[in-house]
């Protein structure tokens, strides 16, 4: 009789092969040859698992104004009408307009207090590239940004504080993910109602009606003053329960983003000039 493997055992061979490239990287002289194949380990673990209409590169996100993000380690992008902007075709690196952007999330192999602002700074420049590309009294969402490191510095593994102070004001920050420690998630309504939807096992409608995630949002809300109100849900879960949270979030976050209706044209001639 065939066993029926549990999502649980999938996401644990998952980390497992992450844990095996980043030991298996440790070898490389340089950081860039540690890095990318953690970052190009962690870019095939989405690939295998987010739908096939969301596709994964690397790159930079641009706008129809000229504007340009640093290069980001993970974008995942709308692939069925982005034009193929392909900077190096062999590492697969390309300019990705932002109105096809899903997500962008920066990966740190170790995760210290620099390393964490170099990230951050490269997220709120995609922030501003979405905010500086919509027309007048356009609203759309930004695209989910996120952070995946490994494992924490040991700057942040003596003053745990710091860190929770950093997330704390990163307004822009909707995950942070650290494989053997846990997972930041943003404090927002959805993201609250998606966090209690997986770990009761339950649809997210079911987890909007549940009387724990409302006493949560409550709670979250009644301490409005800044000293008192985490802006960050915090979960100390490690290895296959992180992946878990952060598929989760990402898969219902992109495929509920309204996408903006746009002519590629556009970005043809601003990026030609």
């Amino acid at each position: 009789m065939t066993t029926t493997p549990k999502l649980s055992q999938l996401f644990a061979a998952a980390s497992a092969r992450l844990w095996a490239e980043f030991t298996q990287s440790t070898a490389g002289q340089r950081p860039d040859e540690k890095g990318r194949p953690r970052e190009r380990a962690f870019r095939q673990f989405l690939e295998q698992w987010l739908p096939s209409d969301l596709s994964i590169t690397s790159g930079y996100v641009v706008n129809r104004r000229g504007d340009l993000s640093p290069q980001c380690d993970v974008i995942v992008f709308r692939p069925n009408r982005c034009p193929k902007f392909i900077v190096d075709p062999v590492d697969d690196i390309r300019l990705v307009p932002v109105d096809d952007v899903y997500a962008v999330l920066e990966v740190k192999s170790t995760l210290t207090s620099n390393e964490f602002d170099d990230a951050l700074r490269k997220l709120q420049r995609v922030q501003s590239v979405h905010d500086k590309n919509l027309r007048e009294n356009q609203i759309t969402n930004p695209p989910f940004l996120g952070i995946f490191a490994y494992r924490l510095g040991d700057d942040f593994r003596k003053e745990p504080f710091l860190l929770q102070d950093k997330v704390h004001h990163s307004s822009y920050l909707d995950v942070l993910a650290i494989l053997e420690s846990g997972t930041y998630v943003k404090d927002t309504g959805d993201h609250l109602y998606r966090i209690h939807a997986m770990r009761k096992g339950v649809s997210l409608d079911t987890a909007r009606e549940d009387k724990d995630a409302w006493h949560d949002s409550l709670n979250r809300f009644i301490h409005f003053e800044d000293s008192y109100y985490n802006k960050h849900m915090i979960d100390e879960v490690k290895n296959e329960d992180v992946l878990f949270l952060l598929y989760g979030l990402m898969l219902d976050s992109c495929l509920s983003r309204e996408m903006s209706d746009y002519n590629p044209f556009d970005y043809v001639s601003t990026w030609n000039a």
